[in-house]
């Protein structure tokens, strides 16, 4: 959650709908609700408080750079799967992909990976020249910009993706994040490929992605 104050106002950035701070906190009536996600368009979490749900109230960097133009061929790949990683997706991301030395690609680690987690991947990754790593980088954004082509899990990087118009990968972690992501899909903002267990085909949906360039930009295009 998100807290601010406008004159005597409160304002809240509030989360998905089932840990909505309107269950927990007695919310005073003079506040704002804001739930910028895909998926809450149309709910109104307590309708005695003005709510105001959906994409247009979401609030980005002004450092993520919109791409005008699509490379024809796409080189730079970014892998994120937020600041933890319990189920080690990372590493069956890794194991699964192979690393044509034809692209780039930049692998980002939370600050929540465990710590004897972190020197695995470390090590796999020791072995290419043409993967490198930040570890908790100060700037997302940046790594976003550089890409062409981002795989990513279900959560706040994807709106940031799909606002610098980068196509995208997304997988969801659990039954929550799949209805969220069906939305996200259902506006053409991403290639969503379902649930972690389609993690072992993800260099043929990578493959896909890059030698589609019709595909990549439907998604381009979308994320005006």
């Amino acid at each position: 959650y998100l807290l601010a104050f406008s004159s005597s106002k409160l304002i809240i950035f509030d989360t998905i709908k089932k840990y909505s701070v309107t269950k927990l906190f007695l919310i005073p009536k003079q506040s704002i609700i804001i739930c910028p996600y895909v998926d809450n368009i149309n709910n109104n979490y307590n309708h005695k408080l003005l709510t105001l749900n959906g994409l247009k109230y979401f609030v980005f960097s002004k450092k993520i750079k919109k791409k005008i133009i699509l490379k024809k061929n796409p080189k730079n790949i970014l892998i994120s799967v937020g600041g933890s990683d319990q189920n080690e997706n990372m590493y069956k991301i890794l194991k699964n992909l192979e690393f044509n030395k034809k692209y780039n690609f930049l692998v980002i680690l939370g600050p929540f990976f465990n710590k004897i987690y972190l020197k695995k991947i470390i090590k796999f990754l020791d072995d290419y020249e043409n993967v490198f790593y930040k570890y908790n980088p100060i700037s997302i954004e940046e790594c976003i910009n550089w890409s062409d082509i981002v795989i990513s899990a279900s959560g706040l990087t994807k709106y940031d993706v799909a606002y610098s118009r980068t196509p995208s990968i997304i997988f969801s972690i659990d039954k929550e994040h799949h209805q969220i992501n069906k939305a996200f899909e259902s506006l053409n903002l991403s290639y969503y490929i379902g649930d972690i267990k389609k993690l072992i085909n993800i260099n043929k949906y990578l493959s896909f992605l890059i030698n589609n360039s019709a595909f990549r930009n439907k998604i381009h295009i979308s994320c005006k």
